[in-house]
């Protein structure tokens, strides 16, 4: 197959999403498809201004698009990113064209959702502004033909919103890298007193009750350290989140390769991931596979977690259950490593071949759908 494949994130294997992109593409090519990626330094127009990211990047993703469908045909256009409406109506208008999939790593529609409870809006600008963008949004899903994601949550709120029917989604997870992969065959047993996160500082990430349980847990637990990884261009804020008399046992490390990174993890005994939205969570699949109890949240794959015996599995924004589930690892180790076998059990499980595998048979059985369905002179849609 010919897939043309557009991103709204970066193509950097340091972040969840960028990972995510890379390994698809990069597995779908050693399969023989043929795969053009396009990624915001290649199409975003005026790159250099600081507002309207979205919009600039649908208003450029628009004309890369129409560029690229004058000079070749391709059999799938795939779309991480629902600012990509420009495009996605205009290919969806023509007569003669490719499967348009709208290829999620996450889902905006139900992050918008969840913001009003994690972080309404402050001003009549900011709840306009999300208005707008999810009206314009609903349209990137509304006229592309298929959906995958990486959590079933995504995809059933797409089914209950009417947006697809189930026969043109499919749920295919990421899985952890090979040097998360390789650190699972260490032992569960060389562990520190350690909490770790991993991940971006912002308030989709849940920082306000990260900074509240973790102050109660070092002031609780001298001997415990707390390892933020990933958050490095923010390290004053990141530390100005605590208080005063815990601050020395805040390590925000830098920037890592994978290899580092998942050694450092390693070191931790608990992986604290209280996340208001997750289209899956990277973090948290490499966390178990690095032999971590989880604390979490029902969202992405933690939605997916079975609450005691997989991870503890808290309700979002209950500070007192991310408390005591924390210290209560901490000090009862058997339970902690009975959690943390489980976890990466659950790691072990998944495997990248496997599921750029499955999204390539995906793929092509749409294809085949499509091509059938609209010789008729119908709509895929209904497929």
């Amino acid at each position: 197959m010919r897939i043309l494949t557009i991103t709204n994130c970066p193509l950097d294997p340091r972040l969840g999403s960028g990972t995510t992109v890379i390994r698809f593409t990069e597995g779908l090519r050693r399969l023989g498809h043929e795969v053009e990626v396009l990624a915001p330094t290649d199409y975003e127009a005026w790159p250099r201004a600081r507002v309207a990211k979205q919009f600039r990047q649908g208003l450029g993703a628009f004309r890369a698009v129409r560029d690229r469908l004058a000079h070749r045909s391709y059999d799938v256009i795939e779309f991480y990113g629902a600012e990509f409406w420009p495009a996605i109506v205009d290919v969806a208008r023509s007569k003669k064209r490719p499967l348009l999939v709208a290829h999620t790593n996450g889902l905006e529609l139900l992050n918008y959702e969840r913001e009003r409870d994690y972080d309404p809006p402050r001003g009549i600008k900011t709840a306009a502004s999300r208005a707008i963008h999810r009206t314009l949004f609903v349209r990137s899903f509304r006229h592309t033909d298929a959906f995958v994601a990486l959590c079933e949550a995504d995809r059933e709120w797409v089914i209950a919103q009417g947006l697809y029917s189930r026969s043109m989604t499919a749920v295919i997870p990421p899985a952890p890298g090979d040097a998360f992969q390789d650190v699972a065959a260490q032992t569960l047993a060389a562990k520190e007193d350690r909490v770790c996160y991993t991940g971006s500082w912002t308030a989709r990430k849940g920082i306000d009750h990260i900074a509240a349980v973790m102050n109660q847990v070092l002031r609780d637990n001298p001997k415990v350290v707390f390892d933020v990884f990933g958050a490095s261009p923010d390290r004053p804020l990141v530390i100005g989140a605590f208080d005063p008399a815990v601050r020395a046992r805040v390590e925000v490390h830098p920037g890592m390769d994978p290899a580092a990174l998942a050694a450092a993890i390693a070191r931790g005994k608990v992986f604290f991931f209280p996340s208001q939205y997750e289209g899956y969570g990277l973090a948290l699949i490499e966390a178990m596979a690095c032999g971590l109890a989880v604390v979490t949240t029902p969202t992405g794959l933690g939605g997916e977690l079975d609450h005691a015996r997989d991870a503890i599995v808290c309700s979002f924004g209950d500070r007192e259950a991310m408390r005591t589930a924390i210290e209560g690892l901490l000090k009862d180790e058997p339970r902690r490593a009975v959690l943390a076998a489980a976890g990466q059990h659950r790691a072990r499980e998944l495997d990248w071949q496997v599921s750029v595998s499955r999204l390539s048979q995906q793929y092509s059985a749409w294809v085949d759908a499509f091509i059938r369905v609209t010789g008729e002179g119908s709509s895929v849609r209904g497929a």
